[in-house]
């Protein structure tokens, strides 16, 4: 039987109808550039919920996953409501045995009634993944998100599909998909059920794992690491937004975590298919460790990482939004919200320009 879970403190969270152009993407409920100086790790992609500018992020402090809004006069951003602050799903206690903190992490809101996310838990020699799903439901005038159980399932890191750092997109066919990996066997693609939003065939099977694996053909291996100095396949965090005729694989290389000793990096390839094969600006496969450089230290911004697009209309402009997690040179090495503007240039490459999204200081 489901279960309700309660978005932290508070019952209620924003709607989720987003304030859009008559034929184009979403406007902006203020001008841009933005400042945020919010504890941010792992974030998604920006959404409107009923015209605030929204992520979601990894949890902290005991929160399933942390939610920060945008504040239209200030042009900060700030807290928002915390979700599974107090009730987790049942099954999360399946994964955390060993570190129990109630905290998930690299969420992924590819609609407005519904979350991915994910719940690990390790001990030397030992680790154990899922990627979990919970959809928003109305209750009593408010809204509470009910559990919908595990997508996909790991233990171990060896070569093959780890379930974390899902991320969830429609193809041009209308076909539902769902990018997901770290290190272990690289990035992995597999096709959901758009009605259940679980895998497509045979969802009773969650396991992703080796020994426990059936129907492996269901996994895609999509982009596995290219840098050559680690010795273990140092890439996740992945994706993909469909553009133009393309379909484009944003993933991250090395190492998060660590501050201003961060070496996360973004790289970038494309294909005309979402399974692809992706390729890079040199023609090189992702599969076997290529991919163009978007992104890397600059400055205080250190270590960026877990890409996310949003698209917005001015006027009868269309632009792009870039949002990225980075750790703040200037700050301690705190992690932080930050955000470029976006442009395709002549070939279809995504080139980044101005900061959008600022730290205060």
């Amino acid at each position: 039987m489901f279960r309700l879970l309660q978005a932290g403190l508070a019952c209620c969270l924003l709607c989720a109808c987003s304030t859009k152009a008559a034929d184009g993407p979403p406007s902006l409920p203020a001008a841009p550039p933005f400042t945020a100086d919010v504890p941010v790790h792992d974030p998604t992609h920006l959404v409107l919920e009923e015209g605030t500018l929204t992520v979601y992020t990894s949890g902290k402090r005991g929160a399933g996953l942390n939610q920060y809004v945008l504040n239209p006069d200030t042009g900060k951003f700030e807290q928002g409501v915390p979700l599974f602050l107090r009730n987790k799903p049942i099954w999360v206690h399946e994964i955390q045995i060993w570190n129990a903190s109630g905290e998930f992490d690299a969420p992924d809101r590819p609609s407005p009634d519904e979350v991915y996310f994910t719940v690990f838990d390790e001990i030397p020699g030992r680790i154990q993944d899922a990627i979990g799903r919970a959809v928003r439901m109305e209750r009593n005038g408010g809204h509470l998100w009910r559990d919908d159980g595990m997508v996909v399932r790991s233990i171990g890191e060896a070569d093959h599909p780890r379930a974390m750092d899902a991320s969830v997109f429609t193809d041009f066919a209308g076909q539902r998909w769902m990018v997901f990996g770290s290190h272990a066997g690289g990035i992995y693609l597999v096709q959901l059920d758009p009605a259940t939003g679980k895998l497509k065939e045979h969802p009773e099977e969650i396991w992703a794992s080796p020994d426990r694996m059936r129907f492996p053909e269901r996994f895609i291996h999509l982009a596995s690491y290219g840098g050559g100095s680690a010795e273990e396949n140092a890439i996740e965090a992945a994706y993909i937004y469909p553009h133009d005729g393309y379909y484009y694989l944003f993933v991250n290389w090395d190492g998060c975590c660590q501050g201003v000793h961060s070496t996360y990096n973004i790289r970038v390839g494309r294909s005309l298919a979402p399974e692809g094969p992706y390729t890079d600006k040199a023609g090189r496969s992702l599969q076997s460790g290529g991919g163009t450089l978007l992104l890397a230290t600059e400055g205080r911004y250190i270590g960026p990482g877990h890409a996310g697009i949003f698209p917005w209309q001015e006027g009868r402009q269309r632009r792009f939004l870039f949002t990225f997690h980075y750790y703040d040179g200037k700050d301690y090495g705190d992690s932080k919200l930050g955000g470029r503007e976006l442009w395709w240039d002549e070939e279809g490459w995504p080139v980044l320009g101005d900061h959008i999204i600022l730290p205060a200081g």
